[in-house]
């Protein structure tokens, strides 16, 4: 099966499933029109929209049922496109619409209506959306700051400014405690009561929100690349984190000033979406509007039928799926570790390498040991991919012993990328193929789904144009992403790398390290990699294991907690200038021999 094949197969699946999830809005809103306090034959909602006969029902499904259904689609859609593009503006997959502001601003512009001007309902919709719009843009301006607005920056000063303003209604409600009860569906987020008047309110801003986020897709997948890539690529990183927050608070406002504060929509909804369509915005748009659309009506349907006739608010029922689903989620971060050790040591000869270490290895995450030049970085290394026993102590995999696994079955879950290949007279592709060894009996050869395999490698390490070359012919930097590609098609869970920049000069270096970034991001690959560029390790690394002289294990944790003056000078005996990048965030290192 050649590339073009096994990219149609991974596209099919995609598209399967956003069909999927266009079949189940269907089906959301036919279980929608039908249910409710009165419950209509769907006969009658067959004959009302067909015009054959006059039903009983028409009354109940053109003024009640169909603009409600409306409503929840077009305000699902809105604040689950929202939360896809805050999660990729701020890299983080729990960002939601609340994140920006946007939940606080309507909220408290929204109360201020309804509590003080409760005369003026008609004004509830548009003053809310701009409270929201308001609040969204000085979120905006506190977190500027020489000419960037960085995702960390934006999340505090988003959390700061909904601390004050949730403050502010608070207040509202303490002083006119009287009124607090005609505030209730718009706090905790209903539908009830929404007719045509509000699909006319909230229809233009979809239109406009979802048609902007669609011209933006490739933007968005430009920032998945990271900030460094995308600037490369001459992208204007500012600008689009820019104006996709402000289709985002358009989107989130729109909705918000309809439906009242309706968590859970903006969160789970593109979080979910991502882990089955993954990370490209021209599946995962379609998905989140798909998704969000059908699961807003599908639990106002819940809410009306549930205590029927007493009808709940809809933020009710998605307060309880948003508890149970985020349970799941913290039972899964709770059970992340993959590997651990138990207080290893290791000794050569009479020489003591390394003393009672104890370390922790969640899934999905770039680990970079760090450590002065014998301080046992590689034999620790070793020992973690199996290559080594340690002389005393354990190392558990999935709380399963190491050691006990099969070579085999062992292979199929770690790859190691050693410090020093040798040359091989193999063209890439050939190299690579050898990757499906661990998953093959001795007599199989290679088929349709390694080949599939074979070809995903190759194109998430970027050699499709060197398939055919031979190792020799490569590059340093070519050359090391043929050998992770090696590393990929064997489908480990965990991928070890032994000083993979060593020997490569600046540009290859970068080319490597993004690769391991990409897969990091993409695959869910846990990384572990020893490196000596310490600016390296605190760009690219979510923890950084130090390991000091002796063997020791100095600190594991992230780079900004662990990479400090101390540490500089106690493990490497130098003076640290240790600040963060404008541009990212990112903690950069200038280092300087100890004053005397």
């Amino acid at each position: 099966m050649n590339e073009k094949h096994a990219l149609r197969d991974r596209a099919s699946w995609k598209g399967f499933m956003v069909a999927s999830f266009a079949i189940l809005l269907v089906i959301s809103i036919v279980f929608s029109i039908r249910f409710g306090s009165v419950k209509i034959p769907f006969l009658e909602i067959w004959s009302t929209f067909s015009g054959n006969l006059e039903s009983e029902f028409q009354n109940i499904i053109w003024n009640i049922r169909i603009p409600r259904t409306i409503v929840a689609i077009l305000a699902g859609a809105n604040l689950a496109v929202a939360g896809v593009l805050l999660q990729g503006i701020m890299k983080n997959p729990l960002a939601d619409p609340s994140i920006i502001g946007v939940s606080s601003g309507a909220g408290l512009a929204g109360m201020i209506i309804l509590i003080l001007y409760p005369h003026l309902p008609h004004l509830l919709t548009p003053v809310a959306f701009i409270g929201a719009t308001i609040v969204a843009f000085i979120v905006y301006a506190l977190a500027w700051e020489k000419g960037i607005a960085p995702p960390t920056r934006i999340i505090l000063a988003g959390v700061a400014v909904s601390a004050f303003l949730g403050s502010g209604i608070s207040a509202l409600m303490v002083f006119y405690s009287d009124r607090v009860q005609g505030t209730i569906d718009f706090m905790v987020g209903g539908l009830s009561a929404r007719s045509w008047p509000e699909v006319e309110v909230i229809l233009p801003y979809s239109i406009l929100g979802i048609l902007l986020a669609i011209i933006g897709i490739r933007r968005m997948n430009l920032l998945m690349l990271g900030d460094r890539t995308a600037r490369s690529l001459g992208a204007r990183v500012e600008w689009i984190r820019f104006t996709m927050t402000a289709v985002a608070t358009l989107l989130a406002a729109s909705a918000v000033s309809v439906v009242g504060l309706l968590g859970f929509v903006g969160l789970i909804v593109p979080h979910t979406a991502r882990l089955i369509v993954g990370n490209d915005y021209r599946v995962l748009l379609p998905a989140s509007i798909f998704l969000g659309a059908a699961i807003l009506p599908a639990s106002d349907t819940i809410a009306r039928i549930m205590f029927a006739p007493i009808e709940l608010p809809v933020g009710v029922i998605m307060g309880g799926i948003r508890s149970a689903i985020l349970s799941i989620f913290i039972e899964e971060e709770n059970g992340m570790t993959i590997l651990r050790t138990a207080s290893i040591s290791h000794f050569f000869s009479d020489k003591q390498v390394l003393k009672q270490m104890d370390l922790e290895l969640r899934e999905g995450q770039i680990y970079s040991i760090i450590g002065p030049n014998g301080s046992g970085k590689s034999t620790l290394l070793h020992i973690l991919s199996r290559q080594l026993k340690p002389s005393q102590g354990n190392v558990y995999w999935k709380e399963a012993d190491l050691y006990r696994l099969s070579p085999k079955k062992a292979a199929q879950e770690l790859a190691l990328l050693a410090q020093v290949n040798d040359s091989m007279d193999l063209t890439v592709e050939q190299l690579i193929a050898y990757g499906r060894t661990p998953h093959k009996s001795m007599f199989k050869r290679i088929d349709e789904q390694d080949q599939i395999l074979i070809e995903e490698a190759i194109s998430l390490t970027k050699l499709d144009l060197l398939r055919k070359r031979n190792l020799s012919q490569l590059s340093g930097g070519e050359r090391q992403r043929a050998w992770i590609a090696l590393n990929l098609a064997q489908q480990p869970k965990l991928l070890f790398l032994d000083e993979p920049t060593t020997y490569l000069d600046i540009s290859h270096q970068l080319e490597v390290l993004e690769v391991v970034a990409q897969l990091k991001r993409n695959q869910k690959v846990t990384i572990v990699m020893v490196l000596h560029d310490l600016n390296h390790a605190a760009a690219y690394s979510d923890e950084v294991i130090v390991v000091k002289k002796g063997g020791c294990i100095y600190g594991q944790g992230a780079p900004e907690k662990i990479m400090n003056q101390k540490m500089f000078k106690e493990v490497f005996g130098v003076e640290a200038d240790i600040y963060k990048d404008g541009h990212d965030e990112t903690l950069r290192i200038v280092m300087k021999p100890l004053k005397n």
